[in-house]
């Protein structure tokens, strides 16, 4: 018996299905909101009822000058409310409380509340040097000591330092709200990789697509059916453009959604289960946050498309030779290998081992070999490896550096890591001790695929050592416990049905709370800032923080030198350039940045340019001296982890073009100067 009338629990499924539509809906039916993720292209800031340019304002007040000495600092008239003294945070920056020193005892009932300050510097005024690069350098060791100054005091090494100061609380203020409003896409240029950089491994496979280039000299990162599908999509809604990319996405994610829904109402009868189930759903969505849900690819659901309907189907074929039913489980684990040739392989050698073990198990039974099965599995293995040959896109180098720890760091002391072992041995063990009770119940070989399935799933989990990659795929997760607890009827299990439902609904208010918070932060942005709308017909109307004028010179640059459909460039902006321009990279890869990462690649890419590039477009600021951008720290930098990633991250990518081109350039001479990037010709 269920706590839940039929009625009372379709009004709670109905609830919960229409909360995270609702997200879906909204992305697809609004047009499409982009930050500025690049470091050297300007914006506007509305300040105090001004347009105020960010590079100017930050160069005036906002660089680090340790000689300056002004009336009121962050050190001392900031307060935040915040008792974990989390303070400055680049995706919530919380509202401050700024006052003068002789009004502060007057508030001191308030300030209790207030406790926490804007993060300070820790600097050297002898060695000139701050705390975090103290720590990059050996030679600095002594700065642990101590020093006698002149006035016969001792001071420490390192001593705190206000991040900024002002001469009035007014212009403290306007600092103050300065930072707030442009923290969030500041630090997201430090890395310079996000929005553009992610989901062009999707947008540029179906541009080169459209242009026609040779299928297998197209790199893409996901497979050839999901971008085909992608592209579908976005013709049904008006065109190649990111705003119907984005519209694109998220009717995936919805009909993948509804799938789900469908999915569980036929795999379980039991109404507690469905709402577990959905709760799960909602918990892996919400918990992604709204910043990978807006960003991020790699979230979306055509990846694993077909993997809950391959589950229900698994439970239609219930080991019976249905050969309808195995028919379609083999061309939906085919067709998931053109879908996503990694998570295909892990559908493909889930399904299989679907197989193989009944099989093995049958044999030892009967002391006999089903023939049918044999043959069955056979053919699907020999399709697998048809369809892995002839593939249509070229295969992605990527992989082996995921492998090799260069995109990743696969192990690290993590409890997290052993929780994911104890729950790969339960499964295995229940499927030992429940082997019968799940052939009866014809749960057998759903609970084979997600077993297998599931724990490739972990590879990725082992990839990037992160909670986030075991929530999204909660759902997923959760099935095979849930198929064991539904094999069992005992005393009090609807209160403890109910017990799961009330910690989930908890845990999906709490993720809720922070993706609907992650979405008001996100939006705010907009409100700070002066908007252009990008008229461009690849951008289909997009609302940006910055202006469409450079990128619409350099399109016009690369269309009046470079007629042909093909072009070569070294530039940190070819990954979006080539698409605005309905153009591809002669190289094999359309962003050289990212996918230069050992001396292979960058050999490769240098010999493609002396014997085929007759024209290069390359960056203006490709010499930049990135020491002396370093040195020049605004209080955005000066955070030592986002310094130190952008040192790692950011720097040594954009120095590896500067070096590539400082090789050729004795070749070239400067045909034209644009806004970003010039154009120069082979003499």
């Amino acid at each position: 018996m269920s706590f839940f009338t039929k009625k009372y629990f379709f009004i709670l499924t109905f609830a919960l299905l229409s909360i995270q539509s609702y997200f879906y809906l909204d992305h697809i039916s609004s047009d499409y909101k982009l930050i500025n993720e690049y470091r050297y292209m300007d914006e506007i800031t509305l300040l105090n009822g001004n347009e105020v340019s960010n590079k100017e304002y930050i160069n005036n007040n906002l660089l680090f000058n340790p000689e300056v000495q002004e009336k009121f600092s962050s050190t001392s008239n900031i307060f935040f409310k915040d008792k974990k003294g989390i303070g400055l945070h680049f995706k919530n920056l919380m509202e401050p409380l700024i006052m003068e020193k002789y009004k502060q005892q007057s508030y001191s009932y308030i300030l209790k509340d207030y406790n926490a300050h804007l993060p300070n510097i820790s600097y050297n005024k002898h060695k000139n040097i701050l705390f975090s690069d103290y720590l990059l350098l050996d030679y600095y060791k002594d700065l642990t000591s101590q020093y006698v100054t002149d006035d016969g005091s001792i001071e420490t090494g390192f001593a705190e330092y206000p991040m900024f100061q002002a001469a009035s609380i007014e212009k403290l203020k306007e600092k103050m709200d300065f930072i707030r409003f442009n923290i969030y896409e500041q630090n997201i240029q430090l890395f310079d990789r996000y929005y553009i950089h992610e989901n062009s491994f999707i947008l540029s496979p179906i541009n080169e697509m459209k242009l026609g280039r040779d299928k297998g000299e197209i790199f893409s990162q996901y497979g050839f059916f999901s971008v085909m599908i992608v592209d579908k999509i976005m013709d049904v809604y008006g065109g190649f453009s990111i705003n119907n990319y984005e519209k694109a996405k998220k009717t995936i994610d919805l009909i993948y959604y509804f799938i789900a829904i469908v999915f569980i109402f036929y795999f379980f009868k039991d109404n507690h289960l469905r709402l577990i189930f959905i709760l799960f759903s909602g918990i892996a969505f919400f918990s992604i946050g709204h910043y990978s849900f807006i960003y991020a690819p790699n979230v979306t659901s055509f990846k694993h498309l077909l993997d809950l309907l391959i589950v229900l189907l698994f439970f239609k074929y219930s080991g019976t030779f249905k050969t309808i039913v195995l028919i379609l489980i083999a061309l939906l684990s085919i067709l998931s290998l053109w879908i996503s040739k990694d998570f295909g392989e892990f559908i493909f050698l889930a399904t299989l081992g679907a197989f193989i073990l009944p099989f093995g198990v049958t044999i030892i039974r009967t002391k006999r070999i089903d023939k049918r099965h044999l043959f069955f599995m056979c053919l699907i293995l020999f399709t697998a490896i048809l369809s892995l040959k002839f593939y249509p896109l070229m295969e992605n180098p990527s992989i082996r550096y995921f492998f090799d720890g260069f995109y990743s760091f696969p192990f690290s002391s993590n409890i997290l890591y052993f929780l994911v072992l104890i729950v790969v041995f339960l499964q295995w063990l229940f499927l030992f001790c429940f082997y019968q009770k799940l052939e009866e119940k014809k749960y057998l070989f759903s609970y084979i695929f997600l077993l297998f399935y599931t724990e490739f799933l972990f590879t990725y989990f082992i990839w990037s050592a992160s909670i986030h990659a075991l929530i999204s795929y909660l759902f997923i997760y959760a099935l095979p416990l849930m198929i064991i607890y539904n094999l069992f009827d005992f005393r009090y299990k609807n209160y403890f049905s109910l017990s799961i439902i009330f910690i989930l609904t908890i845990g999906y208010s709490y993720s809720a709370y922070t993706f609907i918070q992650g979405k008001i932060n996100y939006n705010d942005i907009f409100k700070t800032h002066k908007l252009y709308q990008w008229d461009n017909k690849r951008a289909g109307g997009i609302l940006s923080t910055y202006s469409f004028a450079d990128f619409q010179n350099s399109i016009d640059l690369i269309k009046k030198y470079n007629p042909e459909t093909k072009f070569y460039m070294i530039s940190k902006y070819d990954n979006i350039l080539g698409i605005f321009s309905e153009k591809y990279s002669g190289f094999p890869f359309f962003e050289l940045r990212s996918t230069i990462v050992t001396k292979y690649e960058y050999q490769k890419i240098k010999q493609i340019i002396e014997q085929n590039a007759n024209l290069l477009f390359v960056d203006n600021d490709i010499d930049k001296d990135f020491l002396e951008e370093m040195n020049q720290m605004s209080y955005f930098d000066i955070e030592p982890y986002w310094r130190n990633e952008s040192w790692k991250q950011r720097i040594p990518k954009l120095q590896t073009l500067k070096n590539l081109f400082n090789e050729v350039k004795d070749n070239y001479e400067l045909v034209e100067k644009g806004t970003l990037i010039s154009v120069y010709r082979k003499k």
